[in-house]
């Protein structure tokens, strides 16, 4: 075929991914892939190849391809791309696809991962002004306001997420907006918390959210499912067959199953965030590592913040795999050491809102550590929240009791009691306490004679 047949060709391949006629491109790039001579454009036709058709290779295949692509010559920026396509890690690959798009600056494929790749590693500022600025070139491809969708998540913005979002009603089909929404949906659950507990992995709140991404599969719009997967992070950890949101290992884990993911740490490397130490700590928990847990918890507590994990949650986790540890380790005679998990109990604690039904777990950790004013910290934090709820000055009595001071108990107790004359747990505890201090009174009494 002519050079000039084959370039207009390509143009069209271009045209078609922009538009996200994902059927049509794949017959169009499988038509030239198949042609006998591909002249000139040999290189350009092996990195679509390799690219569009990434999910029918292996991470080795594709590899294999794009190192073909750019030994038969590729396009300055074409190569750029080629390059953070094989990328061993996303910083790596962002410079590339910067160079990429310096060299092209309407590169629609390039700024679609560049976009992603930001929001991935939690760079707000610089997805934001990506996202933008692809909008502005490309207005009818939906990923870029996608981008700017998670972006605004992650700043807790949702009502400018859902603003963006219902722009795209009627542009895109509801099956679509409906994984993307799912999509949005778990990423919030995982970075903001507050959707597992200790004792279980994941609880109704967070399972409810993967069917809905489940019954979207394939219908990530204008290639989203695509761009994730071809992100290096995703390519060089969790392969490069699979779109990142629908890895089995992903959704066996958050369903609370438990895949080998083993083999993450040494992996990690390639995505400077904490979302895949994030993972395998969940990874520890589930499957009794707990001491791999603690280890990967502690390396994502000190990670950045990305989308689909937090610097937070992952003090929370690590918090638990130390009590499951402890708990683990101690003998038949002798009761868990909990001082190990209090440092992040501590931090998890100073850095924003204890969540309602965390709190206790929390107390209860360091109350059995010791450390009877981080218990009263917790307590009073949640008597700010909730000042009418009777619990949380029950939870201040049981410390009290725990380091003897009665008399306190009994009056916080008594403030239980003016909040609700009819708690049982209150009237129970305020006897007990009472009785103790009798006798204890009592008892320097007789001592005193």
């Amino acid at each position: 075929m002519p050079d000039q047949a084959l370039k207009l060709r390509l143009m069209k391949l271009k045209a078609l991914d922009g538009l996200s006629h994902l059927d049509e491109l794949n017959r169009e790039t499988e038509e030239l892939w198949k042609l006998p001579d591909k002249g000139s454009y040999a290189g350009e036709i092996t990195l679509w190849w390799a690219d569009v058709r990434t999910f029918d290779h292996t991470n080795d295949q594709t590899r294999t391809l794009l190192k073909q692509a750019l030994d038969l010559g590729l396009p300055p920026a074409e190569a750029a791309y080629a390059r953070a396509l094989l990328a061993e890690t996303t910083p790596q690959a962002i410079e590339e696809l910067k160079h990429a798009v310096q060299l092209d600056p309407f590169h629609q494929r390039a700024y679609a991962i560049l976009a992603l790749d930001y929001v991935l590693l939690g760079q707000r500022d610089e997805a934001r002004q990506i996202a933008r600025a692809a909008s502005r070139l490309f207005p009818h491809d939906a990923r870029f306001v996608l981008a700017q969708v998670l972006v605004e998540t992650m700043d807790e913005n949702r009502e400018e997420a859902d603003r963006l979002l219902d722009s795209l009603r009627g542009k895109l089909p509801d099956a679509q907006l409906a994984a993307v929404r799912g999509m949005v949906e778990l990423g919030t659950a995982i970075r903001l918390g507050d959707q597992w507990e200790y004792g279980k992995l994941t609880d109704v709140n967070l399972l409810t959210v993967i069917p809905k991404l489940a019954q979207a599969r394939g219908a990530m719009p204008h290639g989203l499912e695509r761009t994730i997967g071809r992100l290096p992070s995703t390519k060089s950890a969790l392969s490069a067959y699979s779109p990142f949101m629908q890895k089995r290992s992903l959704w066996n884990l958050l369903s609370g199953q438990a895949p080998d993911l083993s083999w993450i740490p040494e992996r990690a490397e390639h995505h400077p965030d904490g979302f895949l130490y994030f993972l395998h700590g969940f990874w520890g928990i589930t499957v009794d590592h707990y001491e791999e847990a603690v280890a990967s918890f502690s390396k994502a507590a000190e990670l950045s913040h990305s989308f689909f994990s937090n610097q937070r949650e992952s003090l929370f986790g690590l918090a638990v795999a130390h009590v499951m540890l402890a708990q683990q380790n101690a003998s038949e005679n002798k009761q868990p050491d909990y001082q190990a998990a209090v440092p992040a109990v501590r931090r998890y604690v100073a850095e924003g809102p204890v969540p309602e039904h965390r709190a206790v777990f929390l107390m209860n950790v360091a109350r059995q550590a010791g450390d009877f004013a981080l218990a009263d910290d917790i307590a009073f934090q949640m008597i700010r929240q909730q000042p009418e709820n009777p619990a949380w000055w029950l939870e201040l009595a049981r410390t009290c009791r725990l380091q003897g001071h009665l008399l306190a108990a009994v009056d916080y107790c008594d403030h239980a009691l003016e909040l609700a004359p009819e708690n049982k747990d209150a009237r129970e505890l305020r006897a007990r306490c009472s009785e103790e201090l009798e006798k204890k009174v009592a008892a320097t009494s007789n001592g005193g004679s």
